[in-house]
């Protein structure tokens, strides 16, 4: 059996060849993944009209949008929802960087038109 000899800086075992096919697999799953989210997020960002970028933010306070009116949040709201069908209203809040009060808001009046479910997570789902 051919052995690799793949080390890294922090002294890590060296792998197999069936090891690193594996790996080299599951990269391109995720290669081809980011790629579908990137298709993703362009189509979001063509219906919001909001560019949305994969760079990781450094840690600092994320400024929330609360000038918005309560019709505009629930537009955004819609189009998030019919791209990501089952979210959380923190990811709403989160990925949107709309004030809560505001997606709570918007989200109250949707559920009332009977245009999304609100349901409960178990504790089990939030992790």
């Amino acid at each position: 059996m051919l052995r690799l000899e793949i080390v890294e800086e922090n002294d890590q075992k060296p792998v197999s060849s069936q090891q690193y096919i594996a790996f080299m697999a599951q990269l391109d799953k995720l290669k081809a993944q980011y790629a579908d989210v990137v298709g993703r997020l362009s189509k979001l960002e063509q219906i919001c009209g909001h560019k949305v970028s994969l760079e990781p933010q450094e840690d600092e306070l994320v400024e929330l949008e609360s000038d918005l009116t309560v019709e505009e949040v629930k537009k955004e709201i819609s189009a998030y929802l019919d791209i990501h069908k089952n979210a959380r209203t923190s990811d709403i809040i989160f990925d949107l960087g709309i004030d809560p009060e505001l997606v709570v808001e918007a989200l109250n009046s949707l559920e009332e038109a009977g245009l999304v479910e609100g349901r409960e997570i178990s504790a089990a789902q939030k992790k």
